[in-house]
C-alpha cells in the first residue's frame, strides 16, 4: 500500500528526479522511482561506510542512482561513477547532467 501511494504521488506531480534526505526515503520513495524509471539521489548524513550487509547493499547501494557523501569512508563503499557531490570535507565532483 505505502508503495503504491509513493508511486501514486511521483506520478501525480510529475517528478524528474527524488532526493532522499533521510534512512526512510529509500525504503519507500526511492523503491517506487526506481522501479518507475526516476533517478534517486540519496544524501548520506552519516560519516560512516555503508554496511557490507544485502538490506543495505539494496536500500542504499541498488536504490539511489547518485550519491552525496560527507566522508571518505563513505565515498570509498561507493561506485565512483555514482558519486555527484561531496562536502566540503573531501574534494567534490560534480557531473552535468543526472543519467
Amino acid at each position: 500500500m505505502t508503495l503504491w501511494r509513493c508511486a501514486n504521488a511521483l506520478r501525480r506531480h510529475h517528478a524528474q528526479v527524488v532526493l532522499a534526505n533521510t534512512a526512510r526515503d529509500p525504503r519507500w520513495t526511492g523503491v517506487a522511482a526506481r522501479m518507475m524509471g526516476i533517478p534517486v539521489v540519496y544524501r548520506h548524513e552519516n560519516d560512516e561506510p555503508l554496511r557490507n550487509h544485502p538490506y543495505y547493499q539494496i536500500i542504499y547501494g541498488w536504490v539511489p542512482t547518485h550519491h552525496i557523501v560527507n566522508s571518505e569512508s563513505t565515498r570509498d563503499t561507493l561506485s565512483p561513477d555514482r558519486l555527484i557531490g561531496c562536502s566540503r570535507k573531501i574534494s567534490p565532483t560534480f557531473p552535468m547532467a543526472l543519467t
